[in-house]
């Protein structure tokens, strides 16, 4: 391989380290590496907490590899003072997002119950330390607490939005609920027709054993 080849190789390899991720060791690049977590709600702690780290340890190009990517690697002192987010592009620092996520994740990967964390997460989230971030609709605790903490209404396929929301409203969000309703007064419900109704009730009598609640743990850690 001639020099000029060799160059435009090591190029290359530079920008997949910036905008992919590392496909091999950080120690590969002559340059120092910082790790840039994906600043998502669905980013680990560990990975959030990491974030801003020069070659960070115990994040290794396998997890990448297994399509376990929380992050990235950038070439430090490239200049790059933005990068991407939930709400658009921020400071490589993380700045005011960053802590917003940390907290939020630090809230629904702890081990207490999902009615505890979905309270914790309202107040933190109506909390006046976050005023650049509360009303951002991609923070929005409805939708936040539906993607960490999805409700069972959700996995049955079939249910209109409209119906979904009645049914809550009514008090019918677990499976042993639902299979206590009169199927007639299910098919009272506007848009439940019998085969809708025939997905629901098989839907709960799988789900009653293994998920009696009317939200479900839906947190990777």
């Amino acid at each position: 391989m001639n020099w000029w080849s060799q160059c435009s190789e090591r190029l290359a390899e530079k920008r997949r380290a910036r905008h992919v991720g590392l496909e091999r060791s950080p120690a590969a690049f002559a340059a120092p590496l910082w790790f840039c977590s994906h600043l998502r709600l669905t980013t680990p702690l560990r990975a959030l907490r990491l974030h801003g780290a020069v070659n960070a340890p115990g994040v290794r190009s396998h997890d990448m590899e297994e399509g376990r990517i929380t992050g990235y690697w950038r070439v430090a002192g490239d200049g790059t003072q933005l990068v991407p987010s939930l709400i658009g592009m921020v400071p490589w620092q993380g700045g005011e997002l960053l802590a917003c996520l940390i907290a939020i994740r630090e809230i629904v990967e702890s081990d207490i119950s999902i009615d505890e964390r979905i309270g914790m997460l309202s107040r933190e989230m109506t909390a006046p330390r976050w005023p650049g971030l509360r009303d951002h609709p991609a923070l929005a605790l409805p939708e936040m607490v539906e993607l960490f903490f999805p409700s069972f209404l959700h996995s049955v396929p079939g249910l209109s939005a409209h119906t979904v929301r009645a049914m809550m409203m009514l008090g019918m969000d677990t499976p042993a609920k639902i299979l206590a309703q009169d199927p007639a007064a299910l098919l009272g419900l506007k848009r439940v027709g019998s085969a809708t109704l025939a997905t629901l009730l098989n839907t709960c009598r799988r789900a009653a054993a293994f998920r009696p609640d009317s939200r479900t743990d839906a947190v990777e850690r």
